[in-house]
């Protein structure tokens, strides 16, 4: 039996679509917007979570998470003895996970596609068309560890490495016209990026001549190393003005430093080559050379610059002398992890402030707060809005541990 699988991206106009197709095939929407085109023409379809539920997924990345925890304890020791640095892998797990679980999650549509459909068509916009390729990504406004410029495009690049043999795509894609007039929400757009050049150029200029000035302005006052600005942390400093609190930029640190040649390219084999082969061939060999190209950039852009990274970072704190290191969220980052090492190392206290996103604000757990939060290698005093949640969480934090409100609410009660 010839069974056939349309797998529709995202909305476009399926009278674009030969009729005889939509009616022979099994239909799957990927989006909500491929849903709505579907429901616009009474067509049934299927989703993702008709070919592999949620609740099948879920001890499954339990069983990945582990594995990828073994993985990072062997490389880490593999990498300790040239970087001086005991977690070079599990610094930045958080965003591994994240997008080995993405890749994962496809793989095993991707089986069930296989095992159920002779021929596999996509059809979708032009944009959802394009492909993507591995970056990193290490902004606090980033959500991924690997940046894809959109998420659609990156779950379709997934489905056509895993179908490639079987998949062809439709080329009956549906434009929106342009219009050629007067756009003035554009323009203000523009000016507000002009805008924004010139005050990088200016902030730069004055970077420069901050050291000197801020020697000068604050000499009595002692330093906090802020690791990760905004939150709750971006509101604090108006409350304690007592303090000088340095931004230390540890990511634009990191991307200055020149890259240590005893651990670049020469050595890239044998540190991590072989056991991670064995890992990719288990989870999603589909996705082998993905992750090799990942964890390669990893390597290179980051690990080799971590001595001299490691290195500057020491000097700033010997220069500053900073009483407290201060995290929005929570070290997730290589560079942040190693900004807490060496403040552990000091006896310099770290603190994590409870924030907005998912996590301790919602009252439940998931399973990535271990590495967040929760890090139990990073001694620290986290810093809770109500006394429920510290509760809640009492077992996985320190006893310094405070349940001292919410600058947020603080605030907005205070305007009226």
């Amino acid at each position: 039996m010839n069974n056939e699988l349309l797998i529709l991206t995202d909305y476009i106009d399926l009278n674009r679509i030969d009729s005889s197709l939509l009616e022979r095939c099994d239909r799957l929407g990927m989006t909500p917007s491929a849903m709505l085109a579907f429901e616009e023409r009474g067509l049934n379809y299927l989703t993702f979570d008709d070919l592999y539920h949620y609740k099948d997924f879920r001890p499954d990345n339990t069983k990945l998470i582990k594995a990828t925890e073994d993985l990072f304890v062997e490389l880490d020791r593999k990498y300790e003895s040239y970087l001086n640095f005991p977690r070079a892998f599990r610094g930045s797990i958080y965003w591994f996970l994240a997008f080995f679980a993405d890749i994962y999650y496809i793989s095993r549509i991707c089986e069930r596609m296989n095992m159920n459909y002779d021929k596999i068509y996509i059809a979708g916009s032009l944009i959802s068309q394009a492909s993507s390729t591995a970056d990193l990504e290490f902004s606090l406004k980033g959500t991924r560890f690997v940046k894809y410029d959109d998420v659609l495009q990156s779950k379709v690049s997934m489905l056509r490495i895993c179908l490639s043999p079987k998949c062809v795509w439709l080329d009956s894609m549906y434009r929106v016209p342009c219009r050629p007039d007067f756009n003035r929400y554009r323009l203000n757009y523009l000016l507000k990026q002009n805008f924004k050049k010139a005050l990088k150029a200016l902030k730069i200029i004055v970077s420069k001549f901050e050291p000197s000035l801020l020697k000068q302005r604050h000499k009595r006052k002692r330093a906090i190393f802020i690791i990760q600005d905004g939150y709750q942390v971006g509101l604090l400093k108006r409350y304690l003005p007592e303090f000088l609190y340095i931004n230390i930029n540890p990511l634009k640190r990191l991307q200055q430093m020149k890259g240590d040649k005893g651990i670049n390219r020469p050595n890239l084999d044998p540190l991590f080559t072989e056991t991670l082969k064995t890992f990719v061939k288990k989870w999603f060999p589909k996705f082998d050379k993905n992750v090799f190209e990942l964890v390669t950039l990893y390597h290179n852009d980051l690990l080799c610059k971590l001595p001299s990274f490691y290195k500057n970072l020491k000097e700033a704190v010997d220069l500053h002398k900073p009483v407290a290191l201060l995290y929005a969220v929570g070290a997730n980052k290589l560079h942040e992890g190693v900004c807490a090492y060496i403040a552990n190392q000091r006896g310099i206290p770290v603190f994590y402030f409870q924030h907005g996103g998912a996590g301790t604000s919602a009252f439940y757990k998931h399973p990535y707060q271990k590495y967040v939060e929760h890090n139990e290698n990073i001694e620290k005093i986290n810093i809770f809005q109500s006394k429920k949640e510290k509760e809640l969480f009492m077992q996985n934090v320190s006893t310094e541990s405070e349940a001292m409100g919410s600058m947020d609410l603080y605030k907005l009660y205070n305007k009226f």
